[in-house]
């Protein structure tokens, strides 16, 4: 049961996008949120025991102690105002909000604090996503390998929820995905579309019983209107958002990273593909 919210911000667009869901999902079901900033100790520490003392054999530079002032006061100031913007966009709510900032690395920050919440919102880039090509940020996928929280990436646009697809494919990590999908489903009142994709045809009859499992799983769930689909596709990701636009869902609820880190490593991850493709938010669950 999802009681309580960790949104991440850095002030980024889709930081910001990151908030807006963190309102959204917390009015929906009366969760309670905390902000949190994290001020990179790479950027603070790192110049000050490297930079600092130079390449071997030569002499720090007398402008840097000024230098790294106007960065640590910079950072400050960073912070501060994104605090500020986050209180703006929960101004005129009757949640309970926190807000912190702490200083450390991005990722450890995060993990650390998410320990105490029972979900964790971030953007899928950070303040330097133009220079990641589309891809996810790379603190983003750090904490997505560590967390031991369902994990919401949002996109770059805000959309409400409507109605949400579970991507099930029987794996210890589908099973608790879909077990957080009917409890969202259930308490903001969403309908939901169950699907498993078979890689191949001689594969359906297993894939076919995996969705009756399925189906099991979400029965004493009450007031849930959920549909049951099942397909053959050697690449699951195109049938999931083949599936979700067709549909008009506005969330992706899955397990992350169910395949081993070899098979993964070598014919890429289903999450993976999703994370990078869709334009939906996506909930992940290990």
């Amino acid at each position: 049961m999802i009681r309580s919210l960790l949104v991440c911000t850095d002030g980024s667009p889709c930081g910001k996008v990151a908030v807006r869901y963190a309102r959204h999902w917390a009015e929906r079901m009366s969760l309670r949120v905390t902000v949190l900033f994290v001020e990179d100790l790479r950027l603070t520490q790192g110049p000050l025991m490297t930079g600092y003392y130079g390449p071997v054999g030569m002499a720090p530079s007398v402008a840097y102690p000024a230098f790294y002032d106007d960065l640590v006061h910079s950072v400050k100031q960073q912070a501060r105002r994104v605090m500020d913007e986050a209180r703006e966009a929960f101004e005129d709510s009757s949640l309970s909000v926190g807000y912190e900032v702490h200083e450390g690395i991005v990722r450890d920050v995060i993990l650390d604090k998410a320990r105490s919440v029972d979900l964790l919102c971030l953007g899928r880039q950070g303040e330097h996503g133009e220079w990641e090509d589309g891809e996810l940020g790379s603190t983003v996928q750090k904490v997505l390998r560590r967390s031991q929280r369902p994990v919401l990436v949002t996109p770059s646009e805000f959309r409400p929820l409507g109605r949400l697809l579970m991507a099930y494919d029987g794996s210890n990590h589908a099973n608790r995905a879909l077990r957080a999908a009917c409890d969202l489903a259930s308490e903001a009142g969403l309908p939901m579309i169950v699907v498993t994709v078979a890689p191949d045809s001689r594969d359906r009859p297993r894939y076919d019983g995996i969705l009756d499992e399925a189906r099991k799983l979400v029965a004493p769930y009450d007031g849930i209107h959920a549909e049951f689909l099942a397909d053959v596709e050697a690449d699951p990701e195109n049938v999931i958002m083949r599936l979700s636009q067709e549909r008009q869902c506005d969330l992706i609820v899955m397990g992350a990273y169910g395949e081993s880190r070899i098979r993964e490593w070598l014919l890429g991850s289903t999450t993976a593909g999703v994370l990078a493709s869709s334009q939906l938010p996506v909930l992940l669950m290990r």
